[in-house]
């Protein structure tokens, strides 16, 4: 059976989720702050690999507030309120915010970090997904629960191919002095993040409730909440203190 809301289990989730959007809001500010503070100290704003990360974070902010009223609101967790109209366009936005800012880190990563080598075409393969899903669930495409699983399982692609961010970070700290640390906590960040983000997603969730029961959604929950809070605090600090 669905997590009832007036279960312990539920109640905490409601909790950790308060706290994620807690905590996303505070790393926005902390980098917000640190933009203000380089604009004011070198006379000028620039549209560096800090800033790309400013948008994301409040992104996964503004994404995380709308799976919140998706989540506890709309579905409670139950999946059959997965397909209700209203769920469903909130699930869409939700997604379709997150990855504009996954797209936007990730365009600043090849344009500031790595020149421009990669043309943007996995920013613009990563926003492609949100807005795919977006005219998929629009258009009136998505009537079962297997249709559901196909555009959130393409949100994996998107994590997936976010992958490319600790594969160069590694790279950079194994070839650069003096970044090693700060280029593998960058790396690591990520790639904790991203595994946190992946594990909540319809094609790992459904088959896991399937196996094992809806209950299996209490430690798959609070997997994420903790691999997504560590990630973003490793990922957040690292970018800080990052400068080739």
């Amino acid at each position: 059976m669905p997590l009832e809301p007036n279960t312990i289990e539920y109640q905490v989730f409601y909790i950790l989720t308060i706290l994620l959007l807690v905590a996303k809001f505070s790393l926005s500010i902390y980098l917000g702050k640190k933009i203000y503070a380089k604009s004011k100290r070198e006379g000028q704003f620039s549209f560096d690999f800090i800033f790309g990360v400013f948008i994301l974070m409040v992104c996964l902010f503004i994404s995380r507030l709308l799976y919140f009223f998706y989540d506890f609101y709309l579905t409670e967790f139950n999946p059959q309120n997965f397909l209700n109209p209203t769920a469903l366009l909130m699930w869409m936005f939700a997604s379709l915010v997150s990855t504009i800012g996954y797209a936007t880190a990730m365009f600043t990563v090849d344009y500031r970090v790595l020149h421009f080598r990669l043309k943007g075409i996995i920013a613009y393969l990563i926003i492609g997904v949100g807005i795919f899903d977006s005219v998929w669930i629009l258009g009136g495409f998505v009537k079962t629960q297997s249709d559901f699983e196909l555009v959130s399982g393409l949100l994996m692609v998107a994590n997936f191919l976010a992958i490319i961010i600790p594969i160069i970070f590694f790279y950079i700290g194994i070839k650069t002095m003096g970044l090693k640390k700060i280029s593998f906590i960058i790396a690591f960040g990520v790639i904790i993040f991203s595994i946190g983000s992946s594990i909540v997603l319809q094609p790992i969730i459904a088959p896991l409730r399937n196996t094992f029961g809806d209950l299996i959604q209490i430690p798959i929950f609070f997997i994420f909440f903790i691999f997504k809070l560590v990630g973003l605090a490793m990922f957040s600090w690292g970018v800080t203190q990052f400068s080739l």
